[in-house]
């Protein structure tokens, strides 16, 4: 009898080995559907249809939680006005609408700006999208089969240039906060306070080397502040130095710079000023700050990613 149990139990596993293997994976299932969405799509033949229906595929994008209750649970559910589509379905979306458009074949002039229109924004999205992809945490909550996320993919990917570079800083991507930089042509506090990051950032993870040359920190404090290069050493001794005597140089360079700066130093951070020691204390770390702890505009910023205008 036990024998005859093992076997039904191995039979049972088999079975069940089988079933997973001919049931489709999600990526499986998404390929099947770009597929049949081109196929629908050639069989289009007005161009100008075909231009509007790719806009109209895009849209989807900014679908929200009202927009869905709206059509299908006007009177059960009290909505937020919330984008509800997933990384996975704006993956989806932005993939259907490149493979699409290369179907879209001599376009007279007007059709031809806006099919050029709308692929330049499904690009920025699409960078967008890998933007944002190592931060995104994933949300449990459904809303009839659509996965929501939390906080939602697509407002994060509508965020303004300066939050996806802060949101850069705060993971220490410094390589797309430089394509973010180049691609917007920023330049004010928050570009410097990301350069300064990285430098700084270099400088920390160098300063144990064996070979260390104190001259490549005083080159990088003679390029800041003059009342805050006595703070960074002092935030390099405490925070980054693993050995006594490399604590003890930053330590000396600090009290070094401090002889030379007094005034600059008390005036910026001295007890009369508002915050007072805690504000001296946290100063140099102000770039830190701005890594750790900002939070990401709540609100969706005007980026060019908005659905595109009806013909």
């Amino acid at each position: 009898q036990q024998q005859q149990q093992q076997q039904d139990q191995g039979a049972d596993a088999a079975e069940g080995e089988l079933e997973r293997a001919a049931t489709p994976t999600t990526r499986e299932l998404q390929e099947l559907a770009l597929q049949q969405a081109r196929l629908h799509f050639v069989e289009i033949s007005s161009v100008p249809l075909r231009v509007e229906l790719l806009e109209d595929i895009y849209s989807l994008l900014f679908v929200t939680e009202q927009d869905y209750v709206a059509a299908h649970a006007p009177r059960r559910v009290s909505p937020q006005n919330e984008f509800i589509l997933s990384k996975e379905m704006v993956t989806l979306i932005i993939g259907l609408v490149k493979v699409c458009a290369q179907f879209v074949q001599n376009p007279d002039a007007g059709n031809a700006d806006r099919l050029k229109q709308l692929m330049t924004v499904v690009e920025e999205a699409e960078w967008r999208l890998h933007l944002i992809q190592g931060d995104a945490r994933i949300g449990t909550g459904s809303l009839g089969g659509v996965v929501q996320t939390a906080p939602s993919d697509v407002r994060r990917m509508l965020s303004s240039p300066d939050t996806l570079l802060t949101t850069c800083m705060k993971t220490h991507d410094f390589a797309r906060a430089q394509e973010i930089i180049t691609r917007f042509g920023i330049e004010n506090q928050t570009t410097q306070d990301a350069r300064f990051a990285q430098e700084l950032l270099e400088l920390s993870g160098a300063l144990n080397a064996p070979d260390f040359d104190m001259g490549t920190l005083r080159n990088f404090l003679d390029g800041i502040a003059e009342e805050l290069a006595p703070l960074v050493c002092l935030d390099l001794a405490v925070a980054s130095a693993n050995s006594r005597d490399r604590c003890a140089a930053l330590l000396d360079e600090a009290e070094r710079l401090l002889a030379k700066h007094p005034v600059a130093v008390l005036e910026r951070h001295g007890p009369g000023q508002q915050g007072g020691a805690g504000a001296a204390a946290s100063a140099p770390l102000a770039p830190a700050a701005t890594l750790a702890g900002a939070a990401p505009a709540s609100g969706v910023t005007e980026t060019g990613l908005s659905p595109p205008p009806p013909p």
